[in-house]
């Protein structure tokens, strides 16, 4: 599978969308040559940041099934769900 130039990571670091509530949604790349991946985030009017997801690729999974995401809450500290994708 090809990616398209105006699409690599080198090219899109953060992606901003503002929501109607005045909170702000960002997917950023985060380009560790260990474990690369896509954060996402809810940026409040405040200030505050609470982290929302992520997807990974892991290199220590077994075959197949390296990509993981990753889901939180803002009511809880540790993840609600870390899973194979495949």
């Amino acid at each position: 599978m090809r990616v398209r130039e105006d699409l690599r990571v080198e090219t899109i670091q953060k992606l901003c969308v503002l929501l109607p509530d005045g909170t702000t949604l960002i997917a950023q790349a985060n380009r560790t040559a260990e474990y690369p991946a896509i954060n996402i985030s809810l940026i409040y009017s405040d200030g505050h940041e609470d982290q929302v997801c992520y997807a990974e690729y892991n290199k220590d999974k077994p075959e197949g099934k390296e990509l993981h995401v990753d889901a939180f809450s803002s009511w809880r500290e540790d993840p609600v769900y870390y899973d194979s994708f495949n």
